[in-house]
């Protein structure tokens, strides 16, 4: 009987639980969220770092009611997708609509959208990515002046696409900004562990930074001479594979260092063997071993070639040979380092009698040989401003005002190639690529065949009056083929190709 009570007592409990559940109903308070949905952002974006600005603007919708803009937060955040550059996190905007200067350093990033709803705290997000270039990534660097102002334009190389793309400025938003009476600029490549821009104005010369095309004060040379006197600012800079670097100033003091093992330059170099100082030519020649460069410079005052052995800490007269007498007693124009005849340095003489001569000498590890000496038989070549050598035809080229000329030494004429009319040649040079730069890439062997020319026309507004032509030179004389031109520039001053 007492086993029956407990069994009918339990049924009645869970019959009354039930009852209960069932008459629970309105007890709670449900709320539906008003969704964001974040729209019209792509997956991916390119930005080149210090030219674009990155723009946004999203398509922000609701799962209810229509919200207010004073009921919503935003925040723009980058995060590096790998370490080393920039921040972990960076905000860059609490505006709805991004517009923002890209100064996210190269590579790639994830972007992120975060939208809050400010009345329930709740947030939604939304990612893309971003990959940051650099418009000076790879390309033709140029040295350009504007009323007295120097100026780096590029000629870029897009990495997108095997076309180039001309920025007339690209100091134009960078710290370094402008470069007073440019002179010229020079790239150089370690093999591959390390590069250097060197830009030479005509009161300072300095090292840019050469991933963000920035300056700082402590990268002026001024810091890298012990010799730090006025008047002293480097008017060349001649640096070999840069395992040799030459530095000739405006009081014509010479200079070496081996970036290797040395950090400044110390006492110069433009002794003779007897001791006595000379002015150096802002020129230096030198040999197929780049690894112990055996150089050879000139003396202004005495008119003479003298050697400067690797790391010697004075220069050394060179016998004559059979050809001249390494005392010229002429005035040197040009002198550059060429392929031709396995690496024949050519020199470009005048007389007092405005006669003008061609000098080649091959520098050994030991010797220095003679192969060429000759009158140069044009008349032509009066008052020529710009010369340039081909490295591996031997072909001179000079320029007079706004013609272009090709001087055979075998023929001994000289060729016109352009009249620019009344425009003006302003710079004529062939570009020298490294040598891991030529072994790793070949179509920098063929850009280093190519003749670059710079023209300005003084008729036109002088922020853009320049074009830069590349020519392909042919065999036996025959007519330059244009390769390529890019205009836009002002005044053309130098150029070099940076190198990737």
């Amino acid at each position: 009987m007492k086993k029956t009570s407990i069994i009918l007592f339990g049924i009645s409990c869970i019959l009354r639980l039930i009852v209960s559940c069932s008459k629970d109903i309105g007890n709670y308070n449900y709320v539906v969220l008003n969704d964001i949905q974040i729209n019209n952002i792509a997956p991916l974006y390119e930005s080149e770092y210090l030219m674009d600005t990155l723009r946004i603007s999203p398509e922000i919708s609701f799962s209810s009611e229509q919200l207010a803009n004073k009921d919503l937060s935003y925040e723009w955040s980058a995060i590096p997708r790998v370490s080393g550059i920039g921040s972990e996190k960076k905000i860059l905007s609490n505006e709805k609509n991004l517009v923002y200067r890209m100064e996210l350093l190269p590579g790639n990033y994830d972007i992120y959208l975060k939208v809050t709803n400010t009345i329930n705290k709740t947030t939604y997000d939304k990612k893309a990515e971003i990959k940051v270039n650099t418009a000076t990534y790879e390309g033709w660097m140029v040295l350009t002046e504007l009323e007295g102002k120097g100026h780096l334009g590029m000629v870029s190389l897009k990495s997108t696409a095997n076309t180039y793309s001309v920025i007339q400025n690209v100091l134009e938003k960078t710290e370094i900004k402008e470069i007073d009476a440019p002179r010229s600029i020079q790239y150089c490549n370690s093999m591959g562990a390390w590069e250097n821009i060197i830009v030479i104005g005509e009161q300072s010369a300095h090292r840019v930074n050469p991933a963000f095309f920035t300056w700082s004060p402590d990268r002026d040379f001024k810091y890298e001479m012990l010799d730090n006197t006025p008047n002293n600012n480097p008017a060349k800079i001649v640096t070999v594979d840069f395992f040799s670097e030459f530095l000739i100033t405006e009081k014509g003091n010479l200079y070496f260092k081996d970036p290797l093992d040395e950090d400044v330059f110390t006492a110069p170099r433009n002794r003779d063997d007897q001791g006595k100082t000379f002015k150096a030519a802002p020129f230096v020649a030198y040999g197929s071993n780049t690894y112990a460069v055996n150089a050879v410079v000139y003396d202004t005052e005495a008119k003479r070639f003298l050697k400067l052995p690797h790391k010697a800490a004075r220069c050394v007269t060179i016998p004559d040979g059979a050809l001249f007498s390494f005392t010229t007693n002429k005035e040197l124009l040009h002198m550059s380092n060429s392929a031709f005849n396995n690496a024949d340095n050519f020199a470009i003489m005048k007389d007092n009698n405005d006669q003008y001569y061609l000098y080649r000498f091959n520098i050994g590890s030991s010797n220095i040989t003679q192969t060429y000496f000759d009158k140069i038989y044009s008349t032509e070549i009066q008052n020529a401003t710009h010369f340039a050598v081909h490295p591996t035809l031997g072909y001179i080229f000079f320029a007079t005002d706004g013609k272009l000329y090709e001087y055979d030494m075998n023929l001994r004429i000289a060729k016109k190639m352009a009249d620019y009319g009344d425009k003006k040649i302003t710079m004529l040079k062939f570009n020298s690529f490294t040598s891991l730069g030529k072994y790793s890439k070949p179509i920098y062997k063929e850009l280093e065949q190519q003749l670059i020319v710079g023209v300005n026309d003084p008729s036109k507004n002088q922020e853009s009056s320049a074009s830069l032509m590349l020519y392909e030179v042919p065999t036996i004389n025959r007519d330059l083929l244009l390769k390529n031109k890019y205009d836009g520039f002002p005044k053309i001053i130098d150029i070099t190709y940076r190198e990737r």
